[in-house]
């Protein structure tokens, strides 16, 4: 799932103050709504503006499925019907003004082409560089490790989910066997325990939930696991 990791508890608190909201309730809107505006007006020390970080949206998906759950975020605020854009949603003033804010390279910074640099740079960077950031939650252990607790995370009542799909293309018989052997070592508890380590959800009914992902599952977040391609064409033009 996507979420917005905030550097620092005093960043945060700013944000949700000119949101009109609380720090526990900030949601996606509420950051891009910010983005743009001056840091001495959010009563932060800084000079420019705020801009969210994220990657490039040709070329890594935690930018797709971010700008998408923020998309449905403003869908749901303009229609008030959960995980659907349709033509309506899409023509409101809120909905065209959420585009502006994603496509404007002075409000968003758009220039990493890994969500892997992108977290170590938010993690591991002065202070400056990067504040806020959209990341997958499997990156939160990580962030955690390095900032500590006062690092803020914020999610989206609209989650577009980040599958991770198998597909098997192979046609003869001996390939396509050695194929499904990898499949299976794949979803066996085995491997998902340790990619439940690496902060992934597990897909296997035999393992039990432990740790970070027993905190993740915990929380009653509405996820969207299909989304329409149309809608991601019409959003996301230079998405192929």
């Amino acid at each position: 799932m996507p979420i917005f990791a905030i550097k620092d508890r005093a960043t945060a608190e700013a944000i949700a103050k000119y949101a009109q909201t609380s720090v526990e309730n900030l949601t996606f809107s509420d950051i891009f709504k910010a983005a743009g505006v001056k840091w001495s007006d959010l009563g932060l020390d800084g000079r420019g503006v705020f801009r969210p970080s994220m990657t490039l949206c040709t070329a890594s998906g935690s930018c797709n499925i971010g700008v998408m759950s923020y998309l449905y975020e403003v869908a749901l605020d303009v229609t008030g019907v959960w995980g659907i854009i349709d033509e309506d949603a899409f023509n409101a003033p809120e909905f065209q003004s959420a585009l502006e804010i994603i496509n404007n390279k002075r409000k968003v910074d758009k220039s990493y082409k890994s969500t892997s640099k992108l977290t170590d740079t938010l993690a591991t960077h002065p202070f400056n560089k990067v504040r806020v950031a959209l990341v997958y939650e499997s990156k939160i252990p990580a962030l955690r490790e390095k900032l500590g607790n006062d690092v803020v995370i914020v999610r989206s009542p609209t989650s577009v989910a980040a599958s991770h799909p198998v597909l098997i293309t192979a046609k003869d018989d001996r390939t396509k066997a050695a194929a499904q052997k990898f499949v299976r070592y794949l979803i066996s508890a085995a491997s998902q325990n340790v990619a439940m380590e690496k902060g992934f959800r597990p897909v296997s009914t035999e393992v039990k939930p432990d740790g970070f992902v027993k905190e993740l599952l915990s929380q009653n977040l509405g996820v969207i696991d299909e989304i329409d391609p149309d809608v991601v064409r019409a959003v996301l033009p230079d998405i192929k």
